[in-house]
């Protein structure tokens, strides 16, 4: 036993030792400034890293972070869109009566649309975000792919209006005189 407890004193003697020369060489060292990154060597541009932040590959995962209120007419009704992780939504709020409700049957507009346009069009995701509603407000305007269309909120009907010049701007009926 008497070899065996030498050898382990000797051994955390040998630790010791280790560990002063080496916090003596640390203080005699000159004090060093916090470790630069690495810069890369950037020799072209790197368009396929740049295409993954581009606003189309952005848009699946961005949604609304605010309310662009859109008033109906003079009164203090509105209706806005959001769009979060379960698509886009058209809501109609009307204080007076504390409501808030979806501004029209998505679905039903979205199969319609799909019937006229001859292509497929999902309810969480129309192809528009603005719509412009009729002075009775019975009704509301939107293009898609410089094609302008009509919903009838009563009857749940959309009917083609026809086609638009792309740089011209759909008019609101509501806010002309």
């Amino acid at each position: 036993m008497p070899h065996t407890e030498s050898r382990i004193r000797g051994g955390v003697g040998y630790a010791l030792g280790v560990a002063c020369v080496l916090a003596s060489a640390a203080s005699r060292a000159p004090a060093q400034t916090a470790a630069q990154p690495a810069q890369p060597n950037v020799t072209h541009a790197n368009w396929e890293l740049a295409e993954r932040f581009s606003s189309a590959a952005l848009k699946p995962v961005t949604y609304s972070d605010g309310v662009d209120p859109h008033w109906l007419g003079t009164s203090d009704s509105l209706w806005y869109n959001w769009k979060d992780h379960t698509g886009s939504h058209f809501y109609l709020v009307v204080p007076a009566t504390r409501v808030k409700r979806p501004l029209f049957d998505q679905a039903k507009l979205a199969a319609a649309l799909s019937e006229l346009s001859h292509r497929a069009h999902v309810a969480s995701d129309l192809p528009f975000t603005s719509v412009a509603f009729t002075r009775d407000h019975k009704a509301f305007h939107f293009t898609v792919d410089s094609v302008r269309y009509s919903w009838n909120l009563s009857s749940e009907s959309l009917t083609s209006i026809g086609h638009m010049d792309p740089d011209s701007v759909l008019p609101d009926e509501e806010r002309e005189a």
